[in-house]
């Protein structure tokens, strides 16, 4: 199912919930448009995406890498969630009382993890050109050190119909 043309009928569901994957949204203010449709009066919304830097903030290298991962990963809506505005998009589809809540330092210590057992296979994979093929090891390769310099955060998103 397509989430931005929904079967559901008006205000079906208390409460919309998405981890990870409003960024594969093809067009994302229809698809919030379709969850504040298909939400009742006083329903609420969680949303746990990640959010980005503005593109001068990134080296042209670390700029490459992330829409190397957009493509590979199939995240159509990641350049558009730039830090700040999914929650003004949520406001202009109706959305109140739109809260974000970074939560980039809660999630900090799993991606060091990941860093660790991603870097070999990374650099073996980058010197034979295939890092294209595997958008989810550069996250783990590359996504500590975004993190921590604000290019790349990870957030609750919530807000009430």
């Amino acid at each position: 199912m397509d989430y931005s043309q929904l079967k559901f009928g008006n205000a079906s569901f208390d409460a919309v919930y998405t981890q990870e994957s409003l960024v594969h949204s093809t067009n994302i203010r229809q698809t919030l448009k379709e969850f504040y449709r298909v939400l009742k009066n006083g329903g609420k919304i969680a949303l746990f995406e990640y959010s980005m830097a503005e593109d001068g903030k990134f080296s042209p290298e670390e700029l490459r890498t992330i829409k190397e991962m957009n493509y590979a990963s199939a995240m159509h809506s990641f350049p558009v969630m730039r830090h700040g505005s999914l929650e003004t998009l949520m406001s202009g589809e109706g959305f109140r009382d739109v809260r974000v809540e970074n939560i980039s330092y809660k999630v900090g210590p799993m991606i060091k993890r990941y860093e660790k057992l991603a870097k070999p296979i990374y650099f073996v994979m980058r010197f034979l050109g295939w890092t294209s093929k595997m958008p989810n090891l550069v996250a783990a390769a590359r996504m500590r050190k975004f993190g921590e310099r604000d290019l790349v955060r990870y957030n609750i998103f919530t807000a009430q119909k």
